[in-house]
C-alpha cells in the first residue's frame, strides 16, 4: 500500500525478476494487475509469456466510467451481463447503468407489485418472440449480480424509467395511466415512443413510486437510482380532466411543468 497514491491509482514497476504494483485502495490495486495483464505478451510458437520492464504511474482521469446497458426492451441473461462485467472491468469501466424498465418490459422483481413482472416483463403471444427475449431478474439475482460487479469494482446503477417510456408499468397497472396501455410488444413492433405516460394527477402513482423505489433502493447499494424523465409526448395526459385541474391549482400551464412537479 501507498498512502499518496490516490483511491483508484497504482504504480507499477516490472524488472527483471520482480514485479510489483503498489495501491492506497484495493480498486487501484485491482487496476494495476489489468494493467499487468494486458502488457503481457504471449508468444504462440513458445506458449511463454512475456512483460517488458516498465515504471507506471496512472491513476483515472474521470471517476464515472460507465457503460449503459437496455434490457428492457429486450431482456439480456445473467451470463451475458456476468460477461460484459469481464469485459468493463478488464478496461477499468466502474459503472453499469441498467435500463431495467420501458415500453416493452419490465425487468426487475418488485415484491409488492408481481404483476409488473407477470404481465409486464412478457410479451404478447401474437409476436412470437423467442423465450430469451423476454423475462426478468428476480431481486436475489440481481443481488448476486451487484456482488458479482463490486468484486471487479464495479457499481450497478437501476434505472426505473418514469413518467414516459412506461408501457410495461401501465399494461401491468392500468391505474398508473390517464387513458390506457397496450399488451407489451417488441421493440420495433409498435410505436418507437409512447404516446402516453404515467399520470401525474392519480395519488396511486406516487405511492407506487415510492414503493418501488424503496424496494430499488434496498437491491442496489448503489448511491445513485436513474429517474429516466426523457422523451414524455406532448398529447400524454392533454385530454385528462384531472391532469388540468392539477396544473389549474399550480398555476402552470403545460406538460413540462407539469413533469417537473410529478418528479419533484
Amino acid at each position: 500500500t501507498a498512502k499518496n497514491i490516490s483511491e483508484e491509482g497504482y504504480v507499477m514497476d516490472v524488472s527483471g525478476n520482480t514485479i510489483r504494483i503498489q495501491a492506497s485502495h484495493p480498486a487501484g490495486a485491482y487496476y494495476g494487475c489489468m494493467s499487468l495483464l494486458q502488457a503481457m505478451v504471449h508468444d504462440k510458437n513458445s506458449g511463454t509469456f512475456t512483460i517488458a520492464a516498465m515504471h507506471v504511474e496512472d491513476q483515472p482521469r474521470f471517476a464515472w466510467r460507465g457503460l449503459l446497458i437496455d434490457c428492457a426492451r429486450t431482456f439480456i441473461s445473467l451470463d451475458y451481463l456476468k460477461k460484459t462485467i469481464d469485459r468493463m472491468s478488464f478496461y477499468k469501466l466502474n459503472m453499469l447503468h441498467l435500463h431495467l424498465t420501458d415500453d416493452n418490459g419490465w425487468r426487475i422483481q418488485i415484491k409488492k407489485y408481481p404483476l409488473l413482472t407477470s404481465k409486464g416483463a412478457f410479451f404478447a403471444p401474437q409476436y412470437n418472440e423467442p423465450k430469451a427475449f423476454e423475462g426478468f431478474y428476480t431481486q436475489e439475482q440481481m443481488k448476486a449480480l451487484i456482488r458479482y460487479a463490486s468484486l471487479r469494482h464495479i457499481t450497478i446503477v437501476p434505472e426505473i424509467e418514469c413518467p414516459g417510456h412506461s408501457n410495461a408499468a401501465r399494461y401491468a397497472y392500468p391505474e398508473l395511466s390517464c387513458t390506457s396501455a397496450i399488451p407489451i410488444y417488441p421493440l420495433f413492433s409498435g410505436p418507437a415512443i409512447n404516446a402516453d405516460a404515467i399520470s401525474p394527477c392519480n395519488e396511486f402513482t406516487y405511492r407506487f413510486f415510492k414503493d418501488v423505489i424503496g424496494e430499488v433502493a434496498k437491491i442496489f447499494p448503489s448511491p445513485y437510482i436513474h429517474l429516466g424523465g426523457d422523451e414524455v409526448p406532448e398529447s400524454a395526459w392533454k385530454d385528462c380532466k384531472n391532469c388540468k385541474a392539477v396544473m389549474d391549482s399550480l398555476g402552470i400551464s403545460d406538460n413540462r411543468h407539469l413533469q417537473g412537479y410529478m418528479m419533484n
